[in-house]
C-alpha cells in the first residue's frame, strides 16, 4: 500500500548469508528482489526481511509472484 507505507528497504535473511541480494523499490507499490549465490540453499529461514516507514495509519503487503530458477534457468517447484 504505497499510500501508507514509503521508504522500503529490503535486507538478506540468514538463510542466504553471503548471497548477492539486489532490491529494485523504485516503483512505487512493487519490490523486485533478484538473489544470486554460488551455492544452493537449503534449511529453514529468512530469505530476505522487508521494512516500511509509515506514512498514515497502517497498511498492508502481499506477495504477488515469487519465482525461484537454478543455475540452468529451470524454475524450481
Amino acid at each position: 500500500d504505497s499510500s501508507s507505507l514509503v521508504s522500503p528497504t529490503v535486507i538478506e535473511g540468514g538463510l542466504i548469508s553471503g548471497a548477492l541480494l539486489v532490491a529494485n523499490t523504485e516503483i512505487p507499490g512493487t519490490i523486485k528482489v533478484a538473489i544470486i549465490s554460488n551455492t544452493a540453499f537449503s534449511g529453514n529461514g529468512q530469505v530476505a526481511t522487508v521494512s516500511f516507514a509509515t506514512v498514515t495509519g497502517t497498511g498492508s503487503v502481499s506477495i504477488a509472484s515469487a519465482k525461484m530458477i537454478d543455475t540452468m534457468g529451470k524454475a524450481i517447484q
